[in-house]
């Protein structure tokens, strides 16, 4: 026979009213309930009760804001000034605006332990190559673009050109348009592109397909990209570094990475069995493993 349901109408639970009873879920009652906040929410009559569920949600975010630490709003750290609490239900994050101008949100504990001092344009204010050579560049001034910093450059053909420090550093030999230090002189690898072809090599779980110049083209600092399948039919753009130093090896699925792991430990049984199992070339019992 089945248990005469308690009707909670009109109950106040909370923050929670209860206004009236809906469809029932998984065999629980279950209550419409109208929050202080205004919100409606679908409460089961159990954890109403049993204290479980006091509001719409909204009760626990304050709860959060309240356990947060101090307001930083107006303080600078480094190059960054606060200028408000960002939306978040978690950790305290805040809006912060660098001298450069442009904006970035942190965390409370980059921030106060001096991790983060700017919006990125910071990382290179302490580098100065001005006089200094690279190649046929003679670097005479620099000057901020964006998050980078940018060499002003003179060439040894007489053509003043801006680098970055990676070009700089990298690619000293590389022309420019126009330049008799060009391509014909000194062949630079083109940026971006492969030294060598890995399609259809294997690497891991990951069979490589083709190379991927459109993802190359969309790096920062230009590199090659290859797409790659995984054994369980993941298609992924992976750089043709992370594969040859063998940093990735999979998709990234859990699934993935348990099978390469079981078939490795599998191989390196399978050594040690060969080791222990083999005869020494003088017919003795097989050597001891140390």
């Amino acid at each position: 026979m089945p248990r005469e349901v308690i009707d909670l109408s009109g109950q106040r639970f909370g923050r929670l009213t209860v206004t009236g009873r809906t469809v029932n879920q998984n065999d629980r009652v279950m209550w419409l309930c109208r929050c202080d906040c205004g919100n409606d929410a679908v409460v089961s009559g159990h954890a109403l009760r049993r204290g479980m569920t006091e509001s719409c949600g909204c009760l626990s975010k304050q709860r959060a804001w309240s356990t947060d630490p101090v307001d930083l709003v107006g303080q600078r750290f480094g190059r960054l000034t606060v200028v408000a609490r960002h939306r978040t239900n978690h950790q305290a994050r805040w809006d912060c605006v660098c001298d450069c101008g442009n904006t970035k949100t942190v965390d409370h504990s980059r921030l106060v332990r001096g991790i983060t001092k700017s919006c990125g344009c910071g990382m290179n204010q302490n580098l100065d190559i001005v006089g200094q050579h690279f190649g046929h560049y003679t670097v005479i001034d620099r000057y901020q673009a964006n998050r980078s910093m940018k060499w002003v450059c003179l060439c040894d053909c007489g053509a003043v050109v801006d680098k970055n420090t990676w070009q700089l550093r990298k690619h000293p030999d590389d022309g420019h348009e126009g330049c008799r230090f060009g391509p014909e002189v000194f062949p630079p690898r083109q940026l971006g592109r492969p030294a060598k072809d890995l399609t259809g090599q294997t690497f891991g779980l990951l069979h490589v397909l083709r190379f991927d110049e459109e993802a190359s083209d969309r790096q920062s600092h230009p590199r090659p990209v290859w797409a790659c399948r995984c054994e369980c039919g993941t298609v992924k753009s992976i750089w043709e570094s992370s594969l040859l130093s063998g940093l990735v090896r999979t998709c990234g699925r859990y699934d993935c990475r348990r099978t390469l792991r079981e078939r490795e430990a599998a191989v390196l049984i399978f050594h040690s069995f060969l080791r222990t199992a083999a005869p020494p070339a003088g017919g003795g019992p097989p050597d001891e493993i140390q």
